[in-house]
């Protein structure tokens, strides 16, 4: 219930951070860890040719909620495998002063996620 609450205080804070924090198109994007999973580390790329630097969240398996804001446009979250190599979990669209939840969870090594825009 707390993770919940938690979450719910965080979105709300980026939609607010969002609207009237910087000037031009920016969106946010909340990265969810499920709880009880053992999250690797884990990047946020954008898919385009000249991306910039990625992000990387170290993240651990207690529910953390991950709030970052970015230009809108096409995004990879990727993961770091055991043997130190990055898979694609997921993709997602960052949307112009909205929220994209994206939920991480880990089975078997392999994370996998699902993306909602708020």
């Amino acid at each position: 219930m707390l993770r919940v609450i938690v979450a719910i205080f965080c979105l709300a804070l980026s939609c607010v951070i969002v609207s009237c924090g910087r000037s031009g198109s920016v969106g946010a994007v909340a990265i969810i860890i499920g709880r009880g999973f053992a999250a690797p580390r884990l990047t946020i790329q954008r898919n385009t040719m000249f991306s910039g630097d990625p992000i990387t969240i170290a993240a651990n398996s207690n529910g953390e909620t991950f709030v970052i804001q970015r230009e809108p446009g096409p995004f990879t979250l990727l993961y770091e495998t055991s043997d130190g190599h990055w898979k694609k979990a997921c993709g997602f669209e960052i949307k112009q002063n909205r929220v994209v939840t994206v939920t991480v969870t880990t089975v078997t090594g392999e994370a996998t996620c699902q993306s909602v825009v708020g």
